[in-house]
C-alpha cells in the first residue's frame, strides 16, 4: 500500500481514499486497482466489487495472494471470466515469494503435477506477455527443476531459464559467514553450546511429550535476554523492538508447554527482581541476581564498552536498576497455526518485547523484529530448511555484539557446511554471468554433505544427479589475463607490489636455476605470497583469482596444502627487446622493461583482457625457477618445439609467482588503455599423496548434465580443453 499502491487497500475508501506513501511524492494522481485487501486475501466476490472487467482497466491492477489452491483457482476463475479462452493481452507480472516452497512440482511421475505448481503455470499461461520472477533466500529447489519440462495446457514449468540474481549482502548485515566462520570475532562470542537438552527436549520426541521443567541452557538463555532488554534501556532504546525465539519442537502441544514453563519462569523470576533489585544487600539475597550479574560478566561486561549510547564506565549496578522494567514488558507469545501472530506495529510507541515460542510458523518469511537472543534444538534434514531457520540473520543496528544463538554443535557444523555450498553455489552463479550465459546453458551443481543432511526435500531433486568433482591446480599456470584500468585501483596494487618486493630483500637468481630475469626470489615463505594475493585485486570475472573476504579458489587451495606449498619462487617479468620502454611509477624502485599487450579488448565493466585467449604470459616465462639441468633435458627431448606450461610445472619443485608489467591497446581500435600491472601462478605437480585434491560430491541439475563434458574427460582434462576458447 505505501509503496506502490498509494492508497490503503480497503474498498470502503474507494478512489477517494487519503494518499499515502509513495502517493504523497507522485507529479499527478494515478493509482494502481487492487483486487486484494488489507482485510481479506483475494475472492471473486470481492474482485467484482471493481465494477469493471479487467480489460476496461485505465491502471494496472496489483493482487497479493496466498500459494494456497482455492486463492489461486478463484483467481484463474476471475481471470477467465472475462477471457474465456486465455490470450490476455495485458502483460502480467507474477512475483513469488518464497519460490522453492510450495511452488515446486513435486510429483514424479509424467504428466503429474501439485496443485499449486499447476495454479501458478495456468495463470500465467493466460496471458500472452507473462513474466515469472521468483525471490527465495534457499534455491536449492529451483536449480533442479527440469528445465525441458512443459505441459501442453500449462505450458513451461518454472526453472529460471533466463537469468539467476545474487543479492549481495551490505556490509552491515550479519549473515552466515559472521555468525557460523570460525574466524568471525562475532562467532566466538554469539554461537553458544547447549548440551543439557536431551533428556528434557530431546530432538526426536512425538506429539504431547511431557514438558515438565526447561533445561539449564534454556533458562540461561532467558537470563540472556533479560540482560539485553537492560543494557538497550540504558542506551536509551529501550522503546525499540526487542525479541527472543525458542524453536524446539515442530508438534503444537509441545510449544505450548514450553511456553507455559517460560511464563511461570518470568513470573518467578519478576516477584524476585521486584523484591530485591531496590535494595542495596539485594545481590548478596537474591540468586537471580547472582545469576544475572555472572553472566553480565561473562557475556557483556566487554562488549558494553564498544556500544553506541551506552553509559560509560556503566556497571552491573546500573544493569540492576533497570532489570524490573526489562522483565515487566515482555510477553511470551505462541507464534504457530494455533496460537497468535506477532503484531509489531501495533506497539511502535514503546516497543515490542517478547519471547517467540513457535516451529514452522518461525521457521520461514516471518522477520522478528529486535532479534537478539535465539534458542534452536531442532534436527532438520535439508539445506534449505536450515537456513530458513535461520532468522538470527539480518541487521542489527547497535546491538550486533549482544546476540547470542544457543543451538547444538552438529548444527553449528551443518551451517558451517552449508554456509560453504551456497557460497560454491553463488560463484558458480557468478560465473555464469560474466560469462553471459543464462541457467538454460550453464549448468548448476550444489555440493552434497556426506551423510546427514539433504539439499532440498528429495521429492524436489528427482532430476539430480550426484557426480564427483576435485579441484585441483596441480601443473597449472593461472593467469591474472583480466586487469582492472581505473586508476586508483592500478595504483594500490603497484604500491603494493612495490611493497611486497622489497619486503623480500635483493634480488638473485640462484645457480643451476633457469631464469628470464634478474629480478628474481628464492625460497619466498607461503604467508608473503598469501597476503600478497589476498590484497591484491583482480576483476570478478577472473574466478579462480578473485577475492572474496579473505578467501578464493586459488587461496583454499594453498590453504589445504600448506606444507607443500611453503616455499615459493618470484620472478618479475620484463620485456627483452632493444627498444623496450621502462616505467618508473608502477615500481619505482626497480627498473623493468614494459611488454606490450596490443590485441586486448575492455569488457563491458572496463576491465582490460590482455589477449584475446585468456592469455598473458609468453612461451618460456614459465620455465622460470626450473633447475637448469631439467630444462635442457626437456628442450632436448622437444627438438627446441615449444614446452608446454604443464610439463614446465611437472618438473618445477617450487610454486612460482609471476609478476606481469604491460602497456596495453585495444585491438581494434588501438585504444590505449595504460600501463598496468598483474601477476600469475604456476604450481607444481603434488608430490605428496596424502595431498591430493579433496573430492567431493555434488547434485547437479539437468542443465550440468546435458552440457557438461566432464563424464568423458575428467575435471582437470575438460577445464584444458577450454584454455583459449572464447565463450
Amino acid at each position: 500500500d505505501h509503496a506502490f499502491i498509494g492508497r490503503r487497500s480497503q474498498f470502503s475508501t474507494g478512489l477517494a481514499g487519503e494518499p499515502i506513501g509513495a502517493a504523497k511524492f507522485a507529479d499527478q494522481a494515478r493509482f494502481p486497482a487492487f483486487a486484494t485487501t488489507i482485510n481479506r486475501d483475494f475472492s471473486i466476490t470481492a474482485a467484482n466489487q471493481l465494477g469493471v472487467a479487467i480489460d476496461a482497466l485505465r491502471e494496472p491492477i496489483v493482487f497479493v495472494v496466498k500459494k494456497n489452491t482455492s486463492t489461486l483457482r478463484n483467481l484463474l476463475k476471475w481471470l477467465k471470466l472475462y477471457n474465456p479462452d486465455g490470450g490476455i493481452i495485458h502483460p502480467l507480472l507474477l512475483i513469488d515469494d518464497e519460490a522453492d516452497n510450495a511452488s515446486i512440482n513435486t510429483k514424479s511421475k509424467q504428466n503429474a503435477i501439485t496443485r499449486i505448481n499447476e495454479g501458478i503455470r495456468d495463470i500465467l499461461f493466460q496471458f500472452d506477455k507473462a513474466s515469472y520472477v521468483g525471490y527465495t533466500a534457499t534455491p536449492f529447489a529451483n536449480i533442479f527443476i527440469n528445465p525441458d519440462s512443459k505441459d501442453d495446457m500449462l505450458g513451461e514449468d518454472l526453472f529460471p531459464r533466463d537469468f539467476i540474481q545474487i543479492l549481495e549482502p551490505p556490509s552491515n548485515y550479519v549473515g552466515p559467514e559472521q555468525v557460523f566462520s570460525e574466524e568471525s570475532e562475532l562467532s566466538q562470542d554469539m554461537l553458544k553450546t547447549p548440551d543439557d537438552y536431551e533428556d528434557i527436549i530431546p530432538l526426536k520426541h512425538k506429539n504431547h511429550h511431557p514438558i515438565t521443567s526447561l533445561p539449564g541452557s534454556l533458562i540461561e538463555a532467558f537470563h540472556v535476554f533479560i540482560l539485553v532488554r537492560a543494557i538497550r534501556i540504558l542506551q536509551g532504546k529501550g522503546s525499540t523492538h526487542c525479541t527472543m525465539m525458542i524453536n524446539v519442537s515442530r508438534f503444537n502441544s509441545v510449544q505450548r508447554d514450553v511456553q507455559n514453563s517460560v511464563i511461570e519462569l518470568k513470573y518467578e523470576l519478576e516477584n524476585e527482581l521486584k523484591v530485591y533489585s531496590n535494595k542495596s544487600d539485594g545481590l548478596s539475597k537474591s540468586k537471580a541476581l547472582q545469576q544475572l550479574k555472572y553472566l553480565f560478566d561473562r557475556e557483556y561486561k566487554n562488549a558494553c564498552r564498544s556500544l553506541e549510547d551506552f553509559p560509560e564506565k556503566a556497571g552491573f549496578d546500573e544493569i540492576q536498576k533497570n532489570l524490573v522494567e526489562a522483565i515487566s514488558s515482555i510477553d511470551v507469545e505462541l507464534v504457530n497455526m494455533s496460537g497468535g501472530s506477532l503484531d509489531y506495529d501495533r506497539y511502535s510507541e514503546h516497543g515490542r518485547h517478547v519471547v517467540a515460542v513457535g516451529g514452522f510458523a518461525l521457521s520461514r518469511g516471518l522477520t522478528l523484529e529486535g532479534l537478539c537472543v535465539s534458542y534452536v534444538l531442532r534436527n532438520p534434514s535439508a539445506y534449505d530448511t536450515l537456513m530458513q531457520m535461520g532468522r538470527w540473520f539480518g541487521y542489527r543496528p547497535g546491538y550486533k555484539e549482544l546476540c547470542r544463538l544457543y543451538i547444538p554443535d552438529f548444527a553449528q557444523e551443518y551451517y558451517r557446511y552449508i554456509w560453504e555450498a551456497t557460497e560454491e553455489l553463488r560463484d558458480e552463479i557468478r560465473l555464469m554471468a560474466t560469462l553471459n550465459m543464462t541457467p538454460k546453458d550453464f549448468g548448476l551443481k550444489v555440493r552434497q554433505h556426506s551423510a546427514a543432511i539433504r539439499i532440498t526435500a528429495a521429492n524436489k531433486m528427482d532430476q539430480a544427479q550426484l557426480i564427483q568433482v576435485a579441484l585441483s591446480y596441480a601443473e597449472k599456470h593461472i593467469e591474472g589475463y583480466i586487469v582492472h584500468t581505473d586508476k586508483a585501483i592500478v595504483k594500490a596494487n603497484a604500491e603494493l607490489t612495490n611493497s611486497f618486493l622489497l619486503r623480500l630483500g635483493k634480488a638473485n637468481v640462484p645457480s643451476g636455476i633457469k631464469s628470464t630475469s634478474n629480478l628474481f626470489w628464492s625460497e619466498v615463505g607461503i604467508n608473503k605470497i598469501r597476503e600478497f594475493i589476498t590484497r591484491f585485486r583482480v576483476p570478478k570475472s577472473l574466478f579462480d583469482l578473485y577475492v572474496s573476504g579473505a578467501n578464493s579458489l586459488v587461496v583454499n587451495y594453498m590453504d589445504e596444502r600448506k606444507d607443500e606449498l611453503e616455499k615459493w619462487d618470484v620472478v618479475v617479468l620484463g620485456n627483452k627487446k632493444t627498444d623496450a620502454v621502462s616505467d618508473s611509477d608502477i615500481l619505482p624502485n626497480f627498473t623493468v622493461e614494459l611488454r606490450e599487450r596490443n590485441t586486448g579488448f575492455l569488457d563491458d565493466a572496463g576491465n582490460f583482457h590482455a589477449t584475446g585467449k585468456r592469455r598473458l604470459a609468453i612461451p618460456g616465462d614459465p620455465s622460470n625457477g626450473l633447475s637448469l639441468t631439467v630444462f635442457k633435458e626437456l628442450e632436448e627431448n622437444g627438438k627446441k618445439k615449444s614446452i608446454s606450461d604443464r610439463l614446465l610445472n611437472h618438473n618445477r619443485e617450487r610454486p612460482l609467482l609471476l609478476i606481469h608489467l604491460f602497456s596495453g591497446k585495444t585491438k581494434n581500435d588501438q585504444r590505449k588503455v595504460g600501463n598496468l600491472i598483474s601477476y600469475s601462478i604456476c604450481f607444481p605437480r603434488i608430490l605428496n599423496e596424502e595431498n591430493r585434491p579433496i573430492e567431493r560430491t555434488y547434485s547437479a541439475n539437468v542443465v550440468y548434465q546435458q552440457t557438461n563434458m566432464f563424464d568423458e574427460l575428467g575435471f582437470d582434462e575438460a577445464k584444458d580443453e577450454l584454455e583459449g576458447e572464447e565463450l
